[in-house]
């Protein structure tokens, strides 16, 4: 039973110990809205099949339970028990649940990008495979901890050795798993440079995504271990832990929305000519009478025959583009209207005689 509200004393002041809850609960609050706007730009704008509908599902149903969690540890602490000072010096079981939850949604997320970075193909096998190692210690390291506050709730027991090794595992671990899966992801990207300049704005512009999911995520991450290493019971670390799974269906779920935004700034029709190209990569000829050609033809077929090489189109270049709609399609990226069966390409060629001499 509850302690008389007298027995808080006058004029007594939490702040030194519960302000990290207190905005921690603020601002994982903020951030679960910016889940609802995201799931319902997915809701609006995916074309995907059912496994990742699941998924993203499954992590947005999983932040709501979070925040309701965290939701119940606030009414405990200060409603259900408010005066009660004793109730401070442990761990409500909401929070031990909230955890738990957090561990299994971001074990999900970096499964998923493991799976991503193996489909791309760009990377040696033993990437994907750190990725989920790295992945499955971190969350067995959570679990660990989680174990160990329902077999021990007291406040006292976050500060001993064994919690902080837990907890260090896992957020180390899953620092790992998220800058390596970051890493690859850049590294991806950046190789796919086709040097067709809309090509290029769309492989920069998942490279950003990329980037910046990776920063948010490694961040967040670091402070967290730092803060609670550092001074567990002022619970300054208590914002990081609570926005965790948050950033983390955050991020997945708007790279899975930029593609909508990837597809308003290209155009069905549009044609890529040779002025599209860098000088880098001219184009050579070979006789034969001037004409348009264009990539559903199959360029490659008449390449084939010896009938004309265009250095960045037939040869390398298709190549590339062949590897930018991979990227496209293992990453769940649907740029349908822009596949290198339907970018139209037009070049007119010249004769052999028609050509000044220096192209001779």
């Amino acid at each position: 039973m509850s302690s008389p509200l007298s027995s808080l004393g006058p004029g007594i002041n939490l702040s030194s110990t519960q302000d990290g809850l207190f905005y921690g609960y603020a601002v994982a609050t903020a951030l679960f809205g910016v889940t609802i706007v995201q799931a319902w730009i997915y809701i609006q704008t995916n074309r995907d099949k059912w496994p990742l509908r699941t998924l993203v599902a499954v992590l947005v149903l999983a932040d709501f339970a979070t925040t309701c969690m965290q939701s119940q540890v606030v009414h405990y602490y200060f409603v259900a028990n408010f005066g009660n000072l004793e109730t401070l010096s442990f761990t409500s079981r909401p929070l031990t649940w909230e955890i738990l939850i957090s561990v299994g949604a971001v074990f999900c997320v970096q499964i998923f990008f493991a799976s991503r970075v193996w489909l791309l193909g760009r990377t040696h096998w033993t990437v994907p495979l750190l990725i989920i190692l790295s992945a499955i210690g971190g969350g067995a390291a959570g679990f660990a901890q989680v174990i160990g506050e329902f077999q021990n709730n007291s406040e006292a027991n976050l500060a001993k050795e064994r919690p902080k090794i837990e907890l260090a595992f896992n957020a180390v671990l899953d620092f790992v798993s998220d800058i390596t899966t970051t890493v690859a992801l850049s590294w991806t990207f950046k190789g796919m440079n086709s040097g067709i300049k809309r090509t290029d704005t769309l492989i920069n512009k998942m490279f950003q995504y990329a980037v910046t999911r990776g920063i948010f995520v490694t961040v967040n991450q670091l402070a967290f271990l730092i803060l609670y290493l550092v001074n567990t019971e002022k619970l300054w670390w208590m914002p990081f832990q609570l926005s965790i799974t948050k950033i983390y269906v955050i991020t997945m779920v708007a790279i899975l929305n930029s593609r909508d935004s990837v597809r308003t700034h290209r155009s069905p029709n549009h044609i890529i000519t040779d002025s599209d190209m860098p000088i880098s990569r001219a184009i050579t000829f070979q006789t034969f009478p001037s004409t348009a050609v264009t990539s559903s033809s199959r360029n490659s077929e008449l390449a084939g025959r010896g009938d004309f090489s265009v250095s960045g189109i037939g040869g390398n270049g298709s190549r590339k583009e062949k590897e930018a709609d991979s990227v496209s399609d293992n990453f769940d990226i649907e740029m349908n209207s822009y596949s290198s069966s339907e970018i139209q390409v037009t070049t007119t060629v010249s004769t052999h005689r028609d050509l000044p001499p220096e192209a001779v």
